[in-house]
């Protein structure tokens, strides 16, 4: 198992109007699209689908805060084990 991990993004635009996505985290990490928003859903998933190719089930979520791009990978395993201690708990 892994423990939750941050990928870091780096985006830039292109003369041909496109934005493009890489990571300086996850070797292999590349998407491209016309619009902003749609870059972030397709690097999410990317992100995603690139890990469950290594074997990890992990839950992406968005990280980003102000002139930074991020996403956090968690392990579908912490998540469940995070929601048994809560009901636990309750």
């Amino acid at each position: 198992m892994i423990n939750a991990t941050i990928i870091r993004i780096e985006i830039r635009d292109s003369v041909h109007g496109r934005f493009y996505a890489t990571s300086p985290d996850m070797r292999g990490l590349i998407t491209s699209e016309k619009m902003l928003d749609d870059l972030l859903d397709q690097t999410q998933v990317a992100i995603r689908d690139l890990l469950a190719a290594e074997g990890f089930q992990v839950r992406v979520f968005p990280a980003h805060k102000p002139g930074e791009w991020a996403f956090v990978a968690v392990p579908v395993e912490m998540l469940k084990e995070a929601k048994d201690e809560q009901t636990q708990a309750a």
